[in-house]
């Protein structure tokens, strides 16, 4: 869907400067990945390349822990009750969960509250769809020239320290780390 619309806001040969927050980041990448001669540059916010081989065992707990929990609510919207499964979704963000997430900043993954909190968990059930049948694929490190901006008083980075040497070894490519 990406593609064609992209496709049909512009010319044939025209490239383009694509952006993308959080997940549109990945679907950016991805995207530059399968049409490369399409795009021109990218703009990463916040989600860059995070290998699990290089990522710590802490870190890759929590990302686990919630996009899972995230999953689940898909599927409990999909065989029983969206608003159950919306219920799940905002439980998750409640100060009880607060033991889980010692030392974060600003608290929990959080949803936005309102009628399509569940088709937000979407992504993470297709990603680990897609991780258990083995059929995912990670994005690879993009080809164009690439800005990064991330927040950083985060307390779990999605991107790997490796992912910023490689920008940061590109001359067309650079990453600032935005103090937020």
């Amino acid at each position: 869907m990406l593609h064609a619309t992209i496709e049909q806001a512009t010319k044939r040969d025209e490239q383009i400067y694509l952006v993308g927050h959080d997940w549109g980041a990945i679907f950016a990448m991805r995207y530059q990945n399968k049409y490369p001669q399409k795009v021109k540059k990218l703009a990463l916010l916040d989600v860059g390349m995070l290998s699990v081989h290089t990522a710590a065992p802490s870190q890759l707990a929590f990302i686990m822990m919630y996009q899972v929990w995230y999953s689940i609510c898909y599927i409990i919207s999909q065989i029983f009750s969206k608003g159950l499964a919306s219920i799940l979704v905002h439980l998750f963000s409640l100060p009880i969960f607060s033991s889980l997430f010692v030392g974060v900043e600003e608290g929990r993954p959080r949803m936005r509250v309102d009628n399509n909190v569940v088709l937000r968990c979407y992504v993470y059930y297709q990603m680990w769809k897609g991780i258990l049948t083995g059929t995912m694929k990670d994005p690879k490190m993009p080809t164009c020239p690439v800005l990064f901006l991330y927040g950083s008083h985060k307390r779990f980075m999605f991107h790997s320290r490796r992912f910023l040497e490689k920008l940061g070894a590109r001359a067309d490519c650079s990453y600032l780390a935005v103090p937020c």
